[in-house]
């Protein structure tokens, strides 16, 4: 399965070589594993391709995931291009995070501002609808879930500033 450009958010600075050797993705994956076995943070590697529109043709990447929540947990996603000697390594999120949305929706407002400003059935259908939208995506979420991910993320980081520096 191909990774989609459009979806791709760029979640670290682009790291520059200058001396491009050894620097490939065929290198890199190796490099990341390493890491991850010694710390024993789960995570899993994959190579794919990184598609640009419709016809745009693509490149490849590596990607990293956590295995147990390869489906509710960002992804990220490697790009190894060359300019001249130069290596630049890109570092990307992409995919979705179920309780990090939960988190998102939560912290949103109730709407009860907005039925102030327009009042009447406008502005009561704004803060009713949001109230819904906010108890609905309250279901499912755990704040224990939320953190386990989130130190999930830190530990990749932590990795990714040793091999990827």
């Amino acid at each position: 399965m191909s990774v989609k450009e459009k979806d791709l958010v760029e979640c670290r600075p682009t790291i520059r070589y200058m001396d491009r050797t050894n620097i490939t993705l065929e290198n890199l994956g190796p490099w990341l594993n390493e890491r991850i076995q010694a710390y024993e943070v789960p995570a899993a590697l994959s190579y794919d391709t990184v598609q640009r529109g419709l016809f745009g043709g693509g490149s490849p990447c590596l990607c990293l995931y956590h295995p147990k929540h390869p489906y509710d947990y960002f992804k990220f996603c490697f790009i190894v291009s060359y300019q001249g000697s130069i290596a630049l390594v890109s570092t990307y999120i992409y995919g979705n995070s179920t309780q990090m949305t939960k988190e998102a929706v939560a912290e949103t407002k109730t709407g009860a501002g907005w039925a102030a400003l327009f009042g009447g059935a406008v502005g009561i259908g704004y803060a009713v609808g949001t109230g819904f939208r906010k108890a609905f995506n309250a279901i499912g979420r755990s704040k224990a879930k939320l953190e386990e991910e989130k130190m999930w993320y830190a530990a990749i980081h932590g990795i990714l500033d040793e091999v990827i520096s």
